[in-house]
């Protein structure tokens, strides 16, 4: 995991997500690392004793109850003022307290479990999480926390909580079962009340804090293949150039983006047209949500269900002969979750169409 990663969250949860000059950092951690790349980010490093005159405070260790030794009343004066707060690692265990700073606890019946894990950050979901991408680290994984209803999950994975029990005819013995699908916060931000500003990681031992080079956590497989061309994802055009094909064969790019948006179905008429369903919508279309927020990640606008459909049949046409589409009509705009169409008289018509083709 990056060190700077952390340090944008430092920098993210300051009031206005921007300060004028370098930002004051009271910090207690347990690892010199943190505490080092912080300074190394060009933040002033203050001692826990001048937390009045800090904008951030960071905590992180794995034996919280040390952390929580702050004066109570100070650390919330800290908070009221606007002061942001970073919790790693196991800073959120000490009893209830703190979920008002931290928008999470533990509690008697929360759970955590060591070893390797996958964090799943929501992509682009916040500042913090921007360009972010799923990865493996040997860490803990807590869940069945309390949390608070206003948080903004980052980041999740899932939990080897056991949610059924099934009993196997070859043994006398209840054989409990982990829910594969039980997939609960790692990671999120917080505003509070009086409009500080907190962001929590649950993971964060010295382990997972001491990469510095995000491909220290990737296979040399992964990184050879993966890896976007410099410069960024290439375009349609150049990306056929690249494909192995037999010496019969050959790969031409003759639409894409803008032009055609989540392609999903297409067929040739017998004038040359390409007829194209684009499915926006695709994979949940203006179903209500059935999860949390969060764990939704196919809805076209979260929360909002009463809109027109969106998904389309569209007509492709090459104008100069080039081989590349540079016209396009939408035949029709307004069908839910369309998955694919059927021409009818030689590609003058649709199935169900409300209208002839042009």
């Amino acid at each position: 995991m990056k060190t700077r990663f952390f340090i944008f969250t430092l920098l993210a949860i300051l009031p206005g997500f921007a300060v004028a000059a370098p930002p004051k950092i009271a910090v207690i951690a347990t690892d010199p690392a943190l505490r080092t790349a912080i300074a190394q980010s060009g933040a002033q490093i203050l001692d826990a004793s001048a937390l009045a005159n800090a904008d951030v405070l960071v905590l992180q260790s794995a034996d919280a109850p040390s952390l929580w030794k702050l004066d109570r009343a100070g650390l919330e004066a800290f908070a009221a003022k606007g002061g942001g707060v970073v919790l790693i690692g196991g800073a959120i265990d000490a009893g209830d307290w703190p979920k008002p700073l931290a928008g999470g606890v533990r509690t008697a019946s929360s759970r955590q479990f060591a070893g390797p894990m996958m964090l799943y950050p929501l992509t682009d979901a916040h500042p913090i999480t921007r360009e972010a991408s799923a990865f493996d680290l040997a860490d803990n994984t807590a869940y069945d926390l309390e949390l608070d209803a206003s948080i903004t999950v980052l980041a999740s994975a899932f939990t080897p909580k056991v949610t059924s029990a099934k009993k196997d005819n070859r043994a006398p013995e209840q054989l409990d079962r982990a829910n594969v699908y039980d997939i609960q916060p790692q990671m999120w931000a917080y505003e509070g009340a009086d409009k500080h500003r907190a962001f929590v990681l649950l993971q964060g031992g010295a382990e997972s804090l001491k990469h510095a080079n995000v491909d220290e956590l990737c296979a040399k497989a992964d990184l050879a293949t993966l890896r976007d061309p410099q410069g960024g994802p290439r375009r349609a055009a150049e990306t056929v150039k690249s494909f192995d094909l037999h010496p019969d064969f050959k790969a031409t790019a003759i639409a894409s983006e803008p032009l055609i948006n989540k392609p999903i179905a297409m067929l040739w008429d017998a004038r040359g047209r390409l007829w194209i369903a684009e499915t926006p919508e695709y994979p949940n279309g203006r179903r209500p949500l059935v999860e949390v927020a969060w764990k939704e990640t196919g809805v076209l606008k979260p929360d909002q269900y009463d809109l027109p459909a969106t998904d389309r049949i569209s007509i492709l046409e090459d104008t100069n002969g080039d081989g590349v589409m540079d016209k396009k009509t939408v035949f029709f705009e307004g069908l839910e979750l369309v998955t694919g169409f059927c021409l009818i008289k030689q590609g003058r018509g649709i199935v169900e169409s409300p209208a002839a083709a042009p």
